[in-house]
């Protein structure tokens, strides 16, 4: 799309300019800057300022909140990155992994991780800075405070928990972790972001700091929808899509021990040979025989096509909140905006 792509150079401006100036540990500074100047698809900087538009408001007034949404993003990047302990981001070295490099000593890997944490700290705080900005291009103060609480409040406590629970998963056994454990999961950790970058568009646009606001809900409610629907396909793919497109084996995910919905799903509806089975082939090497019977056992119990039901009827949920909204450029950035996270699914 050429308008996110226009959004998303104009994000990555705003991003750069707001960061603080090199300075000692100039390490430090070379890692807050270091995702932001690769840039991204700003899915979410996209739809705060449609949503914005779509009810009447000004997109431009919300483009420093947009731009938050995003180093929001970024700086949950960083932090995911050490936790999962991926030395790749966006095909280039992740934020541990270039601190890590920079020195030679006994202890570079836990300075690299030190290192990246601080850098997505000041992150997070530039984030919040930005929204308190967005006076300056006339956004109404007591929005402006509305919003940064719902960033301080709701977002970051409730994404924090997500990752948390998806970490605490990998400590416990593979099909102990129900399918409402899953979606609460994703819920907090990709719907959230989602929901506040379209809560936070609507609220400037209807000059309310109320996020409850029936309109503001709607449209958060269609991010969160068309965020889940995006996680359960994603999770479909890293099962059953194909590697280069996916950009990681596929398997990968059930070898490694993390949880989906579509495991949740099978452990609960297979008998109890085919579940010990499926737990052996989590811990399987990849072989392809190995990955064909994990991928039968997930089909022939009904898990694959749950998850293909929820996506569906997520991205259906989605269309629906977005059909009833005022007709316009601006919704149809936005459907474009939908498909566009959606197409693998409809």
């Amino acid at each position: 799309m050429r308008e996110l792509r226009t959004i998303a150079q104009e994000t990555r401006a705003l991003i750069l300019d707001a960061l603080p100036a090199p300075q000692e540990p100039e390490i430090l500074f070379q890692l807050v800057r270091a995702y932001p100047e690769r840039g991204g698809k700003c899915l979410r900087p996209a739809l705060c300022r449609w949503c914005c538009g779509m009810l009447g408001g000004a997109p431009q007034e919300v483009r420093r909140v947009a731009a938050a949404a995003e180093l929001f993003h970024t700086w949950t990047l960083v932090h995911d990155d050490i936790i999962d302990e991926d030395d790749e981001r966006r095909g280039q070295p992740s934020a541990h992994a270039l601190a890590r490099d920079s020195i030679s000593h006994p202890r570079a890997v836990k300075f690299g991780a030190d290192m990246a944490l601080l850098a997505g700290d000041i992150q997070h705080a530039i984030s919040a800075d930005l929204v308190l900005a967005a006076t300056e291009d006339g956004l109404p103060a007591d929005v402006a405070i509305a919003i940064a609480r719902q960033m301080h409040h709701v977002l970051a406590p409730g994404l924090i928990r997500g990752e948390a629970a998806d970490t605490e998963f990998e400590y416990r056994a593979i099909d102990s972790v129900s399918h409402s454990e899953i979606e609460a999961m994703m819920r907090d950790k990709t719907g959230l972001l989602l929901a506040f970058a379209a809560r936070a568009g609507a609220m400037a646009a209807l000059r309310t700091p109320h996020p409850d606001d029936p309109q503001v809900a709607a449209l958060a409610d269609m991010a969160t929808s068309a965020g889940l629907a995006f996680q359960l396909q994603d999770d479909i793919l890293g099962m059953f899509g194909d590697p280069k497109a996916v950009g990681k084996p596929i398997g990968s995910d059930l070898r490694q021990g993390k949880r989906t919905l579509l495991t949740a799903y099978a452990f609960e509806l297979l008998d109890p040979a085919g579940s010990a089975r499926l737990r052996e082939l989590s811990v399987a090497e990849s072989a392809t025989d190995a990955l064909a019977e994990a991928q039968n056992l997930l089909i022939g119990c009904g898990a694959l096509q749950r998850v293909q039901d929820a996506a569906a009827a997520h991205v259906q949920r989605a269309m629906d909140i977005l059909a009833a909204q005022p007709v316009g450029p601006f919704r149809d950035l936005l459907e474009q905006w939908l498909h566009f996270l959606t197409a693998r699914i409809t």
